[in-house]
């Protein structure tokens, strides 16, 4: 039946998601520089000028407000799959991520929560969930992730792991200068390093993505933003793309955020009734994951 298929889709674009962030947030901050492989800058004090003034306008674009509400529209395509359905995103600075998926914009169907303290998701249509601790994940502890790194993805703002969501500085990347848009590197893994794109002229982030060293033209994982609208006195991202590569596994989620509130009246935590949802291992729901794009 249509409305088990757009239930089914639901689930999978959220899990599709928690996947691309999982892989985004396993990167390694090391150090403050980028290897050769990243590029080499172009030198000159005019480059270093341009690069340092638009980090400096991109920290004073970041959202001072608490909170963001947002209608969101999410499209999942993955493999012979291409579908939509509508959700909700709720922020809370420094203490919560909600994104919740619904069948026909009435019957949540599955919701993401991310904490200082916890991950959660929550699968309704086959009434089970998944909730670990930072220190449950190895990669998370090794890696020096925590609940800023992915506030700095969903807020669209540049981040180093392992900072606390401090505001980095020009001198902590790599960079380089094409036309209008501006690049800046930072190593994060032996294997992987951390890449930002954005406009100078507007000085608004572009994109973030994970780049193999390997020097293969399709990123690990990339997160884009667009569509920036006003919001608290400045300008956020309406829209976002999630795009994963990661062997046969091809899967890109699209968001569409609409209404965009500092509304303060909702729930920042999910109550699981236990008796009627049954706690699963994180490595069961990426696993669904393999077959999407098949």
């Amino acid at each position: 039946m249509e409305w088990i298929s757009h239930r089914a889709a639901a689930r999978t674009a959220l899990l599709s998601l928690l996947c691309g962030i999982l892989t985004l947030s396993s990167c390694k901050h090391r150090s403050r520089t980028a290897s050769p492989e990243a590029g080499t800058p172009i030198a000159g004090t005019q480059s270093d000028g341009l690069a340092s003034k638009t980090v400096e306008m991109l920290n004073a674009r970041r959202q001072t407000g608490q909170f963001l509400t947002a209608k969101a529209s999410v499209r999942l395509q993955a493999g012979q799959k291409d579908v939509s359905v509508s959700g909700t995103l709720r922020m809370k600075r420094d203490d919560v991520i909600q994104l919740s998926l619904a069948f026909l914009g009435l019957m949540e169907v599955g919701r993401m929560e991310i904490t200082p303290d916890y991950f959660l998701l929550i699968d309704r249509m086959n009434h089970r969930y998944v909730r670990v601790g930072y220190a449950d994940v190895p990669f998370f502890q090794k890696a020096g992730i925590d609940f800023h790194t992915f506030q700095s993805l969903f807020w669209g703002e540049l981040f180093l792991p392992g900072d606390g969501g401090k505001a980095p500085q020009g001198k902590d990347f790599k960079h380089q200068v094409s036309g209008d848009t501006l690049s800046l590197t930072v190593e994060t893994h032996a294997r992987t390093v951390l890449h930002f794109m954005a406009s100078m002229s507007r000085a608004l982030l572009l994109g973030t993505s994970v780049d193999s060293r390997a020097g293969s033209a399709v990123p690990l994982v990339s997160w884009d933003y667009s569509d920036y609208k006003p919001f608290a006195g400045k300008q956020f991202p309406s829209g976002m793309r999630m795009r994963l590569s990661s062997g046969t596994m091809k899967a890109q989620v699209t968001l569409g955020l609409s209404n965009l509130k500092d509304n303060s009246d909702w729930g920042t935590r999910t109550e699981v009734n236990t008796r009627k949802y049954r706690q699963v291992p994180v490595e069961s729901i990426l696993g669904m994951l393999k077959g999407l794009s098949q």
